[in-house]
């Protein structure tokens, strides 16, 4: 005869340093590179640090984006590799 084993799942122990939220807004600006200031004084963040980030009921429509904030997003970090590659 065969034998089972029933094993179960153990919770996933998360590591804080892989949290995929953005902190470098906040953080020392001597220590920003180019691109850091690039995309401040361009004001091409996705979000606002100030505001909650916004939960929303699954009935509800789903929010969106104006097409000049996207476009300008999107320009925002294509234009160096296009450049790039233009030269």
């Amino acid at each position: 005869m065969m034998s089972t084993k029933i094993e179960t799942a153990t919770a996933v122990r998360r590591n804080t340093k892989d949290s995929i939220k953005s902190t470098w807004q906040g953080g020392d600006k001597s220590q920003w590179s180019i691109w850091h200031w690039f995309i401040e004084i361009l004001n091409l963040h996705p979000v606002n640090l100030e505001k909650s980030v916004p939960v929303f009921a699954k009935t509800d429509k789903i929010p969106n984006s104006s097409t000049w904030q996207v476009h300008k997003w999107v320009l925002g970090y294509a234009s160096v590799p296009m450049l790039i590659h233009y030269l």
